[in-house]
């Protein structure tokens, strides 16, 4: 609602790289680039941007309009196991890069859409390909969801349902 700077744990989830300006010279000094990814390319970039810097400007205009259609969008383009793959793998990126840097609780909130992802975009597929392809980025230890044990033990049986079924 007004002119003012926040820090970067107070940005929120890094998703959409789009939003903001960036001036050229702070990317190429901080070596912040978009990751070679099939699907998932802004968050790890915008998280690399955040953790980066100190304050954040931020303005009270609207300079960008973004239209969502609905029944497409991003998430209806990762229709492969590689880009599904690509596309998970961006999460780990984009965590291990904010808990480098201590913002756990940016970590945790972009986890809750990492669920929110696989609890609505495996439930078509056949040989568990969510659970296969989550046990590949995160390790069949998954040691990244700690403090998400009911959304990963909801996620693995929702994946053997399916599998059943079909």
């Amino acid at each position: 609602s007004q002119e003012q700077f926040i820090e970067p744990k107070d940005y929120g989830a890094p998703l959409s790289f789009y939003k903001n300006i960036f001036n050229r010279k702070f990317i190429v000094e901080n070596n912040i680039y978009f990751p070679s990814l099939r699907r998932g390319q802004d968050p790890p970039f915008l998280a690399k941007a955040i953790v980066s810097t100190s304050e954040i400007p931020v303005i009270p205009v609207d300079l960008y309009g973004h239209h969502f259609q609905s029944g497409g969008g991003a998430e209806s383009k990762v229709n492969s196991y590689p880009k599904r793959h690509d596309y998970i793998t961006h999460y780990k990126l984009t965590y291990d890069i904010l808990e480098k840097k201590g913002y756990f609780d940016l970590v945790n909130r972009y986890k809750k859409k990492l669920f929110i992802y696989l609890n609505n975009n495996f439930n078509d597929d056949f040989e568990l390909m969510g659970f296969k392809i989550v046990n590949d980025v995160f390790g069949p230890g998954n040691e990244y969801f700690e403090g998400f044990e009911d959304e990963i033990s909801q996620f693995r049986i929702k994946q053997i349902i399916d599998y059943l079924s079909n």
